[in-house]
C-alpha cells in the first residue's frame, strides 16, 4: 500500500512539474508574440531614502516645445509605466509629446517587476506617499530646471496625489492635474476583501501579471463580467488588447494589497498613518480635471466624485471639472476602469480634452445629459 501511495505521489509531482513548465512556456510565448517596449530618451533608476526603488522615463525632448512645464504621469495599482503608454495609438504620453510637451513616466516601487510571494516592509501605500511621489516630483523638476510641473494620475496615482499634496509634496510645485478614475474611497472588494484578516507581512502577492499574460492568446474566451472588473471589453480595440495584457500589468505587493483591503473593510476611507487623506485637500489650490467611467467597477462615479468634492473645497473659484464618460453624456461607449487609458475612442474623448486642460484652454465636452457633468468654466457643445 505504501508503494502505491509513493507511486501516486511521484506521478502527481511529475504532472505538476509538467503543467508548470507548460504554463511558463505559454507565458514566454505570449510575451514574445504580443509584448513590446517603446523607446525612451532616458530611463533612470532612483533609490529612495527608505530603500525603495522607482524608475523614471522620459519620452523624448520635444522637437518644438510649446510649453516648458513638464508633465509627470503616475500609474495605477497593479500597473507599470505602460499604463499611460500602452500603444503608440493609445498613449496619453505620446499624445502630449506630439503636442510639444515634455513627458515623464514614473514606475512606482509597486510597479517594478517582482515575483516574491511576500513583499518587503516598505512596499505599502504610505511608503509611496512619503518617498515615491515626492521623489519623482523632485527628480523631474531638477532635470528640467522648472519650478512647476503638471500631473496626469491614474487610479492609485491619483490616490497618491490625494494623500501627498501639501503633505509630502508642496501644492505650489504643481500647476494643473488631470485625474483618471482615481477613487477617493475604496469600494467593497468582495471575495478578495475576505483576506483582510491576514497581517500585512503575511498577505501574499497576487500574481496578476502572470494571470493576465496567460490569457493574452484569447482574452475573449474569458467571461466579460470577469474582465469587466478591469475594463469594459466592448470599449477596447482587439489589436491592442493582447499587448496590453502582457505589457501593462504587474503583481500587487502584499502589504499594498493589505492597505486596500483594510480601507474597504473599514468604510472605504483612505488613511495614511491612521489619518484620513481627504481632509487635507480642502485648501489645495491647483486646477484639476476629473474623469470617471460610467461602468467603472473599481472606481465608480461616487468614489471619484468624493475626491472631486474634497479637492480645493475651501478655495473660492477654483477651476475644477468632473466628466462622467458614459453614453448618456455623449461618448461612444460607457467607460470602465482601465479603458480610460486605452479605450477605442480615448484620443478624442479623453486625451484631447485632458491635453487642452493641461494647456490652460477651455475644455469642450459633448454630452446629452448636462446634469451628469459638473463644472466651472466648462464650454459644452451639442451631442453628435
Amino acid at each position: 500500500m505504501s508503494t502505491l501511495w509513493l507511486v501516486i505521489g511521484i506521478v502527481t509531482l511529475v504532472n505538476c512539474a509538467i503543467g508548470l513548465t507548460l504554463w511558463l512556456l505559454h507565458l514566454r510565448v505570449s510575451h514574445w508574440m504580443f509584448a513590446s517596449e517603446p523607446s525612451y530618451e532616458s530611463v533612470e533608476t532612483l533609490h529612495m531614502p527608505d530603500g525603495g526603488i522607482i524608475e523614471l522615463r522620459r519620452i523624448a525632448t520635444p522637437i518644438e516645445p510649446r510649453d516648458p512645464t513638464p508633465v509627470l504621469m503616475i500609474h495605477g495599482l497593479a500597473m507599470n509605466h505602460r499604463n499611460h503608454d500602452t500603444h503608440a495609438d493609445y498613449s496619453f504620453a505620446r499624445h502630449l509629446h506630439r503636442e510639444g510637451r515634455d513627458v515623464w513616466l514614473v514606475t512606482l516601487r509597486s510597479g517594478r517587476r517582482s515575483f516574491r510571494l511576500f513583499s518587503g516592509a516598505n512596499s505599502d501605500f504610505a511608503s509611496m506617499v512619503k518617498h515615491d511621489f515626492p521623489g519623482a516630483v523632485a527628480a523631474v523638476l531638477a532635470r528640467t530646471r522648472q519650478r512647476q510641473l503638471d500631473l496626469a494620475v491614474f487610479s492609485m496615482g491619483g490616490m497618491l496625489a490625494y494623500a501627498g499634496l501639501d503633505r509630502t509634496v508642496e501644492a505650489r510645485l504643481v500647476r494643473r492635474v488631470v485625474v483618471f478614475a482615481s477613487p477617493a474611497k475604496v469600494r467593497p472588494l468582495g471575495v478578495i476583501g475576505a483576506l483582510h484578516f491576514l497581517p500585512p507581512a503575511y498577505t501574499p502577492t497576487p500574481l496578476l501579471r502572470s494571470l493576465l499574460g496567460s490569457i493574452a492568446f484569447a482574452p475573449r474566451l474569458v467571461p466579460s463580467r470577469v474582465l469587466g472588473r478591469l475594463y469594459n471589453v466592448e470599449n477596447v480595440d482587439r489589436k491592442i488588447e493582447r499587448g496590453m495584457l502582457c505589457d501593462v500589468w504587474e503583481n500587487i505587493p502584499g502589504r499594498l494589497g493589505s492597505d486596500f483591503m483594510r480601507w474597504a473593510k473599514t468604510g472605504g476611507e483612505i488613511t495614511v498613518d491612521g489619518m484620513p487623506v481627504l481632509n487635507g485637500l480642502s485648501r489645495v489650490n491647483v486646477p484639476a480635471l476629473f474623469f470617471a467611467g460610467g461602468v467603472d467597477w473599481l472606481a465608480p462615479e461616487d468614489c471619484v466624485r468624493a475626491g472631486y468634492d474634497a479637492w480645493g473645497r475651501d478655495v473660492p473659484g477654483l477651476d475644477k471639472q468632473f466628466v462622467l464618460l458614459s453614453r448618456a453624456n455623449g461618448v461612444q461607449c460607457d467607460y470602465g476602469h482601465c479603458d480610460i487609458a486605452f479605450g477605442r475612442n480615448v484620443v478624442q474623448e479623453v486625451f484631447a480634452p485632458a491635453a487642452r486642460f493641461l494647456a490652460g484652454q477651455v475644455v469642450a465636452q459633448r454630452r446629452a445629459a448636462p446634469a451628469r457633468v459638473e463644472h466651472t468654466g466648462f464650454a459644452a457643445s451639442p451631442a453628435e
